[in-house]
């Protein structure tokens, strides 16, 4: 009697992720690890991914060119190379698009797929710039980005067949289907509100001197004013730290455009600002429990919009206002001249019990399912 033939089961997808892992940002860790789990579910394995800094995970392989023998064996070993989210198309500085260019080209000379997952493109400040990105773009075979805003710089660049999907992060609280796996984490606004988490960061950095501290001093000015209703109605402010220290050192800048001595004896309890780097599970807890949040930083406007918290962004690159859109909450921009009143009718109605309201759960859901779309595409297609 013949045995009937099994067939072997489908050998699992090994891919090597590359971002900009490794250097103390809580939404680049937080992307990874959103991807991993995604993955996962997908039976897809990431066997490797790269980190700019030392990292107790055998996985971990170091960038820099270094680095780079042990980057090309973690290519040899896998069957695609994912670029996987955040902000990476775009050149506020050069090494981080050469570094991509140089990876996807060893990528495609050894005859790996090499895809893009959901990444952010722009802005660009420089020609080298625009040229490392639209090489990167067209050499990979499947492009995903996370907004729309991204997916128009990549046709500006000559680049097609782009799916707009989402941040990684919005599969995080949904099945690989894109259902919700779990109700959503809001509930409604205490009777008296009291409480607001505070997201800032540095910015305006590419200005050269002294129209860039001409315009960080009128973000932060403009910040205080907006805040301070919130302040003389007696609400406590936490001022969380996506990248540590950078956001640290706003945040203690901010305190003092407040007017709240770091020593008064009431500081700790008026205006906390963060005294070490947290995680993606820190953050949640922060915006879960707060009255309204106020962020500049995209992940602090993702994490609240996923608590369903009311939230203002504070626009200081396009991805944050295109996110801002999606979720159809308010946006101010860094250099907007009223960003200090705009804000602070905001705050103010919200001392006096008139919330914004929380993005609505129909927004959430379309951009899960817009990242569960971009997570397929890039790891399976």
């Amino acid at each position: 009697m013949t045995r009937p033939e099994i067939a072997a089961p489908a050998r699992r997808q090994r891919v090597f992720l590359v971002g900009y892992y490794g250097v103390a940002n809580l939404g680049d860790e937080a992307i990874r690890h959103a991807i991993e789990r995604a993955a996962d579910l997908l039976d897809v394995d990431v066997v490797a991914f790269a980190s700019r800094s030392a990292d107790p995970d055998p996985r971990a392989v170091r960038t820099g060119f270094r680095a780079l023998p042990a980057q090309i064996g973690a290519i040899r070993g896998v069957d695609r190379v994912v670029l996987g989210g955040g902000g990476i198309l775009k050149d506020e500085g050069l090494r981080l698009p050469l570094e991509l260019f140089v990876t996807t080209v060893i990528a495609r000379l050894a005859g790996k797929r090499v895809t893009l997952l959901g990444v952010g493109v722009g802005p660009f400040y420089r020609r080298i710039g625009r040229w490392l990105v639209t090489a990167v773009a067209r050499l990979s075979q499947v492009r995903t980005v996370r907004d729309a805003a991204s997916t128009a710089a990549l046709r500006e660049l000559g680049v097609g067949r782009v799916l707009t999907g989402a941040d990684p992060i919005f599969s995080t609280d949904s099945g690989p289907d894109g259902r919700p796996s779990r109700p959503a984490a809001a509930s409604a606004p205490s009777a008296a509100a009291t409480r607001a988490v505070v997201s800032v960061r540095p910015w305006f950095h590419k200005l050269a001197e002294p129209a860039r501290d001409e315009a960080v001093r009128g973000l932060r000015q403009g910040l205080a004013i907006g805040l301070r209703p919130l302040v003389a109605a007696g609400w406590s402010l936490d001022l969380v730290a996506l990248y540590w220290p950078r956001d640290r050192e706003a945040a203690d800048d901010l305190r003092d455009a407040l007017g709240v001595a770091a020593d008064a004896a009431d500081a700790a309890d008026r205006v906390r600002v963060a005294s070490g780097p947290t995680d993606w599970t820190g953050l949640s807890a922060a915006v879960e429990g707060a009255d309204l949040v106020v962020a500049m930083r995209y992940h602090a406007v993702a994490a609240a919009a996923l608590a369903g918290r009311p939230t203002v962004a504070i626009a200081y690159e396009p991805k944050v206002a295109s996110l801002a859109a999606d979720l159809a909450i308010p946006a101010i921009g860094v250099d907007d001249p009223r960003l200090g009143p705009t804000l602070a009718a905001i705050t103010t109605d919200a001392a006096d019990g008139r919330l914004p309201a929380p993005p609505d759960e129909t927004a959430i859901q379309a951009l899960r399912d817009r990242s569960w779309a971009a997570l397929r595409a890039a790891l399976l297609d």
